[in-house]
């Protein structure tokens, strides 16, 4: 099972300034486009799992949603 660490947004903004992470938007298309993070992917079937099974990044991965439940599954 993959680990993860919750962050604060203090903690996502810092890591949009030093590191450029991989942002995955978990939320529904129509929130995506009315506003999200620069540099967001709204994820699509399988995205996710892809990108968490093959960690073939060396960006962290940020997964947000509308209030963090959702991000935690």
């Amino acid at each position: 099972m993959a680990q993860y660490e919750e962050v604060t947004a203090g903690q996502v903004k810092a890591l949009l300034a030093s590191c450029d992470p991989i942002l995955l938007d978990i939320r529904d298309s129509h929130s995506y486009r009315d506003g999200h993070i620069e540099g967001a992917m709204l994820s699509h079937d399988g995205l996710m799992d892809t990108l968490i099974r093959k960690r073939e990044y060396d960006r962290p991965l940020i997964i947000y949603c509308y209030h963090g439940t959702s991000s935690r599954d």
